[in-house]
């Protein structure tokens, strides 16, 4: 499929990065803004242009990389608190890009024999193909790789400062900790199915 539509491998992890730290930057402030603190200074209200801003971005990261599609649940709940009223072509335009994300998704990482591939043999034989396995997330043992994968990467320290900040900002401000807990997640959850030996990059 990405072959027929003349894609190629040639992500760029830089911008991959900055559109990630960026979209994330976006769903905070349009949650923010359209669900003050009462004791919020006044904020600038919400124009249909953040929205397509967001969109904009969005698209930007699904072509660079399919993972950013990752964020869909995160998009899609942050734009319902928002409260705006969205017209039927923003709507569509929004089903449209997760749904061509979806399927460079599958179409870089899916593979019908791997997903269905017992994830237990895969972890005992230590498996590492670039795709997901659909049962993987229900054995332990995935578990505790993906933490030990992050504390590699950011330190004991860094992960329970990670956590105890998340779990402060969904007390201080729930609807934004929401979006964020939802967009971690959803890496996470690929984190606990994906094989591929580039794990620790993407």
């Amino acid at each position: 499929f990405a072959q027929m539509l003349g894609w190629t491998d040639n992500r760029s992890l830089r911008l991959t990065t900055l559109l990630s730290a960026l979209l994330l930057a976006l769903l905070t402030d349009l949650v923010w803004r359209s669900n003050p603190r009462a004791d919020s200074p006044p904020m600038r209200a919400l124009f249909p242009s953040h929205i397509a801003f967001l969109l904009v971005t969005f698209a930007l990261g699904i072509v660079n990389d399919p993972m950013i599609t990752l964020f869909a649940p995160a998009i899609v709940l942050a734009i319902m608190l928002t409260r705006m009223k969205l017209s039927p072509l923003a709507w569509g335009l929004t089903i449209a890009l997760i749904v061509f994300g979806a399927a460079r998704l599958i179409d870089v990482y899916g593979d019908l024999d791997y997903w269905l591939y017992p994830a237990s043999a895969a972890i005992a034989a230590d498996l590492r193909v670039p795709f997901v396995i659909g049962g993987a997330w229900r054995e332990p043992a995935r578990w505790i790789s993906l933490i030990g994968l992050l504390a590699n990467q950011f330190t004991i320290v860094g992960v329970a400062l990670a956590l105890v900040g998340l779990a402060r900002l969904s007390r201080w401000h729930p609807p934004v900790g929401t979006v964020t807990l939802v967009a971690f997640g959803t890496y996470g959850i690929f984190g606990l199915i994906y094989f591929g030996a580039d794990a620790t990059v993407l």
